[in-house]
């Protein structure tokens, strides 16, 4: 159950990573900035909500 929540949840991560990709590149004019400023801001995003999603899902199943 777990480890198919989990996989749900980094498929979603991914659709959610796909438009704030697109929505950096559309309001990025430059391209330097837009390289600098995309993928750390990708990595955080996936990697924070990943962890926070894969604890709560723990939390409810064991409660």
């Amino acid at each position: 159950m777990v480890a198919w929540d989990s996989l749900s949840l980094a498929v979603a991560m991914l659709h959610g990573a796909a438009g704030v990709w697109i929505a950096i590149e559309e309001t990025t004019l430059e391209r330097a900035p837009y390289r600098r400023s995309h993928i750390p801001l990708m990595t955080a995003r996936a990697a924070s909500l990943l962890v926070l999603g894969i604890a709560t899902t723990v939390a409810a199943i064991a409660a």
